[in-house]
């Protein structure tokens, strides 16, 4: 079981502590039975059914202490709304409402019993009502509590507040700017903090230089090691590459570590401006990559966000762009600079190390991969700003073709979009969608719209 948390608020109306004293005592054990059943995929925080406003206030309270991902409303009677509403309006915690009773028919043997036990639902239309009307996002899932497609939907939310809770405690690093004229992701930072979470720490070239020089020569000869035993070609590498690139590696590491970065955007002249390195991080964001942090290019904080977004639903991803179309194929060449999570590699052919040039010139000469992704189903996933500054999400699925290596010492594979070339090209730019993505084996669609529909953002399926 994923160490998650959710809060189960259980609710009641209070008139049946004096009308019916034994009502409470038999809903509390329905209770136990809720929240054994979710348990079985979560951890669940229960303080008892809440009848007042103050033990409300009281649950949510801890269910704030505890940092639960969510917050799971049962009616286990009808239960008026204003003695929940105000603490579920004010509280940041995503929501659900649980539709749900005890009986799954109603019998010809229907009692006045069985009606006091299972009269949750015109409870849940009273507060569905009051946090729509203040405009409190939340989500309403209808279904038996033993049903298997409901505890599956619910499971589902909790695992997207999981991903809301997680990016709103996510730091992402910035090296540098964004390349000078490149407009599509500039963003507003404390729209994408409000929004989506994760606070933007800039990072020096000067920081980078320091933690450059706490690294120890058993820490490069263990790099060395793990080269060699992950890549090809290594010994065409001209002496002192291979090493100057993994000593900017565990620099930036260290920093990662240090910071508690989730992600990283760089834009890499910045670092060739200092002489005090003198080979540049592809291998180290590859590596990078691998290790499930995020990467934007250019200084794209945008794409460093998304990918560290889609690492968390998918728990994989690579950074990538478009860039050649095949109109006979219907398909896109896609790529970057020298960037790619080669634990994504094809396993049919070896991942190669090669000697890289610097940014667009013959200095800072860089050890980075070359290798061809393997073939599956996997989803896209675009993070850019709408007209008035507001985030937006956009999201593709198709096929990465199972395609030799082409001649390009860098990290690449073909794409095919589920629907027509001209006709998903045209829509990704009429949504705003930027040149560069988040990439990640699987359909993850459905689940990127739940996070968004939490975050209470745009989200866009091509």
């Amino acid at each position: 079981m994923k160490n998650i948390k959710a809060g189960l608020l259980g609710l009641m109306l209070d008139l049946y502590d004096r009308t019916d004293p034994g009502l409470r005592k038999i809903q509390e054990r329905f209770a136990s039975c809720i929240k054994d059943i979710l348990q079985q995929s979560v951890q669940i925080v229960y303080t008892g059914i809440a009848n007042k406003k103050q033990e409300v206030s009281s649950a949510v309270e801890r269910f704030e202490r505890e940092g639960v991902s969510i917050i799971i409303v049962v009616h286990f009677s009808y239960a008026p709304s204003l003695i929940s509403a105000e603490s579920l309006i004010r509280t940041g915690i995503p929501i659900l409402i649980w539709n749900t009773q005890k009986m799954e028919r109603i019998s010809a043997n229907y009692s006045d019993r069985e009606l006091l036990e299972n009269h949750g639902m015109h409870g849940v239309q009273d507060l569905a009502n009051v946090l729509g009307r203040s405009r409190r996002k939340f989500i309403l899932v209808t279904g038996h509590w033993k049903d298997r497609d409901t505890l599956e939907n619910i499971k589902r939310w909790i695992d997207a507040g999981q991903v809301v809770s997680t990016m709103k405690n996510s730091r992402v690093g910035l090296i540098g700017h964004t390349f000078p004229g490149m407009g599509d992701f500039r963003v507003d930072e404390k729209m994408l903090s409000s929004q989506v979470g994760p606070r933007v720490c800039r990072i020096t070239t000067g920081e980078l230089a320091r933690a450059a020089n706490t690294v120890k020569h058993s820490q490069i000869s263990a790099g060395l090691k793990l080269i060699k035993k992950r890549f090809r070609g290594y010994e065409k590498i001209e002496p002192g590459v291979l090493e100057e690139s993994v000593k900017i590696e565990l620099a930036l590491r260290n920093i990662i570590g240090v910071q508690r970065l989730s992600g990283i955007a760089i834009h890499y002249p910045v670092i060739t401006a200092n002489p005090e390195f003198s080979a540049l991080p592809f291998l180290a964001v590859s590596n990078l990559l691998a290790d499930g942090i995020g990467f934007g290019g250019e200084g794209d904080i945008t794409s460093a966000v998304a990918c560290i977004l889609m690492k968390e639903i998918a728990g994989e991803v690579n950074f990538t762009e478009m860039f050649t179309m095949d109109f006979v194929k219907g398909e896109i060449l896609m790529s970057h600079f020298a960037e790619g999570n080669w634990k994504m590699a094809n396993p049919g052919y070896p991942v190669r190390i090669y000697q890289k040039s610097g940014w667009l010139s013959p200095t800072n000469p860089s050890a980075a991969l070359g290798f061809t992704f393997k073939p599956g189903r996997i989803t896209l996933l675009n993070l850019t700003s709408t007209s008035d500054g507001s985030i937006k999400l956009i999201t593709a699925a198709g096929t990465v073709k199972d395609r030799s290596p082409l001649k390009l010492e860098k990290p690449h594979f073909i794409f095919k979009p589920d629907i027509d070339l001209k006709e998903f090209l045209n829509a990704y730019s009429y949504e705003g969608g930027s040149h560069h993505l988040a990439m990640a084996y699987g359909d993850h669609s459905e689940a990127i719209k739940r996070v968004a529909y939490l975050m209470d953002i745009e989200c866009k399926t091509i």
